[in-house]
């Protein structure tokens, strides 16, 4: 009579270990393997961690680059903040994606993704004509008077078209640049997500590399907090 309530309760529990939620169910794989074709990305066909880690890095250097603009080409001291406070966020939601990629912490990813996403809608106003107008004295008004040959303007033809065609460029290469950030990052987010499903699943993964039977002891340990986690909620 005492066994039943308990066998009850231990299969509760493991109905409840095997439960997923819909974000879950959309990446999950029955049988995962980390070193799956479609985990790796270019160049050379790298897997995706590895080209996260690279992707962080080079937005910290695009958060650099930024400070240098705004110190040395803006003279608004409120445009001047605006590009240092946009520099400081990408520091940091690269930093996140960072250890967010080394933990396999997928949570982590999304202030990444929201603030490139972001950046990449207003990347074109930011340096096609936020740049050129406040870089350049009464740019936009002499590009008015020189390109449709209204008057002769403060600038020369020539700079004129000079200024557009590299503000242009930039905005087009700073719209693919933080795309390609964006899709590595949320390659690298779905491989998190599927590794935590396939290890809450009970699922042995299949680690890569010189380290995978430390990785598959982690992997493990990480199960079995995920179990512990779930069964004192």
């Amino acid at each position: 009579m005492e066994e039943a309530p308990k066998n009850g309760r231990h299969q509760q529990k493991n109905k409840n270990e095997q439960q997923l939620t819909a974000s879950e169910l959309r990446h999950y794989e029955a049988d995962f393997d980390e070193s799956d074709p479609k985990w790796k990305c270019w160049p050379e066909r790298k897997h995706v961690q590895k080209v996260a880690f690279h992707a962080s890095v080079a937005t910290v250097v695009l958060a650099v680059l930024l400070l240098l603009l705004a110190l040395l080409l803006l003279r608004p001291l409120f445009l001047r903040l605006s590009f240092v406070g946009l520099g400081v966020v990408l520091c940091a939601v690269s930093a996140m994606a960072f250890f967010a990629n080394l933990a396999q912490n997928d949570f982590l990813f999304v202030p990444y993704l929201f603030v490139v996403w972001l950046l990449t809608i207003l990347s074109f106003a930011f340096f096609f004509f936020l740049v050129p107008m406040f870089s350049v004295p009464d740019f936009w008004q002499n590009w008015v008077l020189v390109a449709f040959g209204i008057a002769q303007g403060r600038h020369s033809l020539s700079v004129v078209r000079l200024i557009t065609v590299l503000s242009a460029a930039v905005s087009f290469a700073s719209i693919c640049l933080l795309t390609l950030f964006n899709f590595i990052m949320l390659r690298a987010r779905n491989f998190a997500i599927a590794k935590r499903v396939a290890i809450k699943k009970g699922y042995k993964t299949h680690p890569t590399g010189e380290n995978g039977e430390r990785k598959q002891r982690k992997d493990e340990t990480r199960r079995v907090r995920v179990m512990e986690m779930e069964t004192s909620a």
